[in-house]
C-alpha cells in the first residue's frame, strides 16, 4: 500500500469496473424485449375493424416504436461501450447490434413489397 492511497484508488476502480460489467449485462439482456416492444407499436397502431387509431393511439405507438429502437440499438451500442476490453460482453453487443439491423431491413424492405 502506498501512502498516497493507491490501493484504494485501485479497489474503487475495481467496483466501477464491475458495476459498468453488471450494467451493459443489464442492457444486453434488456435487448430481448426491442421485437416485443416494436409488436406493441404495430398492433397499437393498425386498423381494428375499419376504425382508424385515435390520436392517442397514434402517440402510445410512436412511443413504443421509439422505446424499441432504444432498446434495440442504443442498448447494444451502450452496453459495448461499458464492456471492458476483450469481454465476451463486446462480442455479444456486435451480435445484438448487428441481428438488430438486419431485422430492421428485412422489415422495411418487406415493407416496400
Amino acid at each position: 500500500m502506498t501512502p498516497d492511497g493507491g490501493a484504494s484508488r485501485r479497489r474503487t476502480g475495481h467496483r466501477l469496473g464491475v458495476s459498468r460489467t453488471v450494467l451493459a449485462g443489464i442492457l444486453l439482456v434488456a435487448w430481448i424485449s426491442w421485437p416485443v416492444l416494436g409488436y406493441g407499436a404495430l398492433i397499437t397502431a393498425a386498423p381494428f375493424f375499419g376504425e382508424l387509431p385515435t390520436r392517442q393511439q397514434q402517440e402510445a405507438a410512436s412511443r413504443l416504436a421509439l422505446a424499441a429502437v432504444g432498446v434495440g440499438l442504443l442498448g447494444p451500442v451502450v452496453g459495448f461501450a461499458l464492456a471492458g476490453r476483450g469481454s465476451r460482453l463486446r462480442v455479444l453487443a456486435l451480435v445484438e447490434a448487428v441481428v438488430t439491423l438486419v431485422v430492421a431491413a428485412l422489415v422495411l424492405g418487406l415493407g416496400l413489397l
